[in-house]
């Protein structure tokens, strides 16, 4: 049985300054309908930046959804059309002032994948 649903119509419930709430009609593949309410995020990069010493590049940020700071990973959104790479040489050296020679990418993460679209593209520098 295939497990896929097709959309059936969409409405935007909500539109942002760079994403949206959306609640889409569905057909289940049982045939029945449904309804889901999603986020499409245009996608982030993050990067595990390796001094060369060894030490990984982090970074405190406040984050306003939890109302607190937290150290993370450099790491930010994608412009639309922006390549991927150039997005997470920018971020690096936006966020932390360093750059890196030698970059490679790693993998795609989906981290919120019941209700958002998002995906991360991870990047080591070097």
């Amino acid at each position: 049985m295939k497990l896929e649903e097709i959309r059936l119509d969409t409405t935007v419930v909500y539109e942002g300054s760079f994403m949206q709430v959306r609640k889409d009609n569905v057909r289940l593949p049982d045939g029945a309908t449904s309804s889901r309410e999603y986020i499409t995020h245009p996608g982030a990069v993050a990067v595990l930046a390796l001094l060369d010493n060894g030490n990984l590049v982090m970074e405190r940020q406040f984050r306003y959804a939890p109302q607190r700071e937290f150290i993370e990973l450099p790491a930010g959104k994608i412009d639309h059309g922006e390549d991927t790479l150039l997005t997470a040489q920018r971020e690096l050296l936006e966020e932390t002032g360093y750059a890196a020679s030698e970059w490679l990418h790693l993998t795609t993460a989906w981290p919120c994948i019941g209700y958002a679209d998002e995906h991360i593209e991870y990047f080591l520098a070097r």
